[in-house]
C-alpha cells in the first residue's frame, strides 16, 4: 500500500506505478552506464599487454590522487547542485547562478594552493593532474545539473560518449603511439572535455549566469551541505589510497598493479549501483515525505540486495573465464581476491542506498561519520593483514570496512526510514557466492569454468525470477 501523490489517498496501483517509474529511469541510466563500463572493461586487456605491472601501479597512484583532489578542490559542491535544483519549486536560474559563483571562487582558491605546492615540491605530471582535477570537477557538475533538470537521457548518452572517446584515446596513445601510462591519463582528459561540451551545448540552463540571481543564504546552505560530504568522499579516498600505499610498502608496485586490475572487476559490478542509485535518488526524494514509505523502501532494498548478491554467483566464474582468456599471465593471480572484492562492492552499493536517505533529509553528517568509521576499520585491518596475508588481507580489509559502513548507516537512518532487511536470505546467498568462488578456483580447464558459469547463471535467474518477470513485462510494453 502507498499514499497517493496528490491527495494522500491509499491506492493499490501506486506501488506498481512507482516500480515502473523506477525501472524506466534505471533503464535510461543503464544505457549510458552499462555501455561506458563495458567499454572501459574491454580496454583492460589492452593495458595489460602494453603497460608493465609497475607502470600500471604508478598510473593507479596518479589516478587515485586525482580522485582525492577533485572533491577537495571544490569542497564537493557539485552534489549540492543536484539536491537543490531537483526540487520542482526551485528557482533554477538563481540556484545555478549561486552555485556557479561558489564553484568559480573555490576553483581559483584551489589553483593558487596547487601551483604553490608545485613550486615547493616539483612533483611530476603536475599540469596533466591539474587539468584532470579542474575539468573533472566541471564535468561532474554538468552531470549533476543535467540530472537535476531531469534530462536523464542526455546524461546517459554523455557516459557513452565519454567512454568511446576514452577507449579510442587509449588505443591510439597506448597501443599505437606507446605513450605508456600517461596515455591513459591523456585519453581521460580528452574524454572529459568532449563529454562536457556535449552536456553544455544543448542545455541553456548550464550556460546562464546572473549576478542578480546569486543568493548568499542559499550559497551558505549549499556549502554546509557539501562540506559534510567532503569527509565522506575523502574517506573513500583513504580506503583506496592508503590501502594502495600499504600494498606498495609491503609488497611493491607490481603487486599494487595486480591489485588495481583486480579492483576493475568490482568496479564493473558497481555499474549496477551507478545505474540504480541515480534513479533511486529521484524517486526517494519524491516519496520521502510519505508516512508509509518504510514498507516500499524496504521492499526495494531487499530486491536490490538480492539482485546484487546473486549476480556474484555467476559473476565469479565468468570473471575467471575472462581472466584466463583475455589477460596476460602476469595478472592471472588477481582472481584470487576477486570474490572478496565483489562482496565488498555489494556492501558498498547497499551503503549507497542507505546514504540516499541522508540526501533526502539534507543531513549529510551521518554520511561523513559512517564512511570515516569504515575507512578506519579498513586501514587498520590492511596494516595488520597485508604483511601476513598479502593481497587477500587488503581485500578482507575492504570487505569488513564496507560492512561497517552499512551496519552503522542502517542504524543511523532508522530515524528517517526503518528498513526491514531480510538478513537470512542475503546471508544464504553470500554463502552461495563463496561456494561459487571455491568451485571456480578448483576448476582447471576452460570447459569446466564455462559449465560452472552456466549452472550459476541458471541459479541467478531462478533467484530473481520475480524481478526478471517485471522487467520482461516492462519491455513488452
Amino acid at each position: 500500500m502507498s499514499l497517493d501523490v496528490k491527495n494522500g489517498a491509499t491506492t493499490e496501483q501506486e506501488p506498481q506505478s512507482h516500480a515502473k517509474n523506477l525501472l524506466k529511469n534505471t533503464g535510461i541510466f543503464a544505457i549510458g552506464t552499462f555501455g561506458s563500463k563495458i567499454l572501459t572493461l574491454l580496454i583492460i586487456p589492452l593495458c595489460t599487454h602494453y603497460i608493465a605491472t609497475g607502470d600500471m601501479g604508478v598510473y593507479d597512484m596518479v589516478y587515485t590522487v586525482v580522485a582525492l583532489l577533485q572533491p577537495i578542490a571544490v569542497l564537493a559542491i557539485p552534489e549540492s547542485l543536484f539536491r537543490w535544483i531537483i526540487d520542482d519549486h526551485a528557482d533554477k536560474k538563481s540556484i545555478y547562478s549561486t552555485w556557479l559563483g561558489l564553484f568559480v571562487g573555490l576553483t581559483v582558491s584551489f589553483s593558487a594552493i596547487y601551483w604553490l605546492c608545485w613550486v615547493v615540491f616539483r612533483f611530476s605530471d603536475a599540469p596533466l593532474m591539474y587539468a584532470l582535477v579542474v575539468l573533472g570537477c566541471l564535468f561532474q557538475s554538468f552531470q549533476y545539473g543535467t540530472r537535476g533538470l531531469h534530462n536523464n537521457k542526455l546524461f546517459a548518452i554523455s557516459g557513452v560518449i565519454y567512454s568511446l572517446v576514452y577507449c579510442l584515446g587509449c588505443y591510439l596513445l597506448v597501443a599505437r603511439l606507446q605513450v605508456g601510462y600517461q596515455g591513459l591519463l591523456y585519453a581521460m582528459l580528452a574524454a572529459t572535455c568532449v563529454a562536457s561540451l556535449f552536456l553544455v551545448i544543448p542545455q541553456r540552463e548550464l550556460r546562464t549566469f546572473a549576478f542578480s540571481g546569486v543568493d548568499v543564504r542559499a550559497a551558505w546552505e549549499m556549502l554546509r551541505y557539501s562540506l559534510f560530504l567532503l569527509p565522506n568522499q575523502l574517506s573513500w579516498w583513504a580506503m583506496t589510497m592508503l590501502g594502495r600505499l600499504i600494498i606498495v610498502g609491503f609488497m611493491g608496485y607490481s603487486a599494487n598493479g595486480v591489485f588495481s586490475v583486480a579492483m576493475k572487476f568490482p568496479s564493473a559490478l558497481s555499474m549496477v549501483s551507478n545505474v540504480f542509485t541515480p534513479a533511486w535518488q529521484e524517486q526517494a526524494v519524491m516519496l520521502f515525505s510519505r508516512k508509509d514509505k518504510d514498507a516500499y523502501f524496504s521492499k526495494v532494498f531487499n530486491q536490490y540486495a538480492l539482485l546484487l548478491v546473486t549476480l556474484l554467483i555467476p559473476g565469479v566464474p565468468l570473471t575467471k573465464l575472462f581472466v584466463q582468456i583475455a589477460m596476460d599471465s602476469a595478472y592471472h593471480s588477481c582472481f584470487d581476491v576477486v570474490a572478496l572484492l565483489y562482496l565488498g562492492a555489494v556492501l558498498n552499493a547497499l551503503s549507497a542506498f542507505a546514504g540516499v536517505l541522508y540526501m533526502c533529509a539534507r543531513d549529510t553528517k551521518g554520511a561523513a561519520t559512517t564512511t570515516l568509521a569504515g575507512a578506519l576499520v579498513n586501514i587498520v585491518l590492511s596494516l595488520v593483514l597485508v604483511p601476513t596475508s598479502g593481497l587477500m588481507g587488503a581485500a578482507l580489509g575492504n570487505l569488513i570496512g564496507n560492512a561497517t559502513i552499512l551496519v552503522i548507516r542502517l542504524r543511523q537512518t532508522d530515524k528517517y526510514c526503518s528498513l526491514r532487511v531480510d538478513w537470512w536470505k542475503l546471508t544464504a546467498c553470500a554463502v552461495a557466492v563463496i561456494i561459487s568462488s571455491l568451485a571456480a578456483s578448483a576448476a582447471s580447464s576452460l570447459v569446466e569454468i564455462s559449465l560452472l558459469s552456466l549452472v550459476c547463471l541458471a541459479f541467478f535467474c531462478i533467484a530473481n525470477r520475480k524481478s526478471l518477470s517485471l522487467l520482461k513485462g516492462f519491455l513488452k510494453r
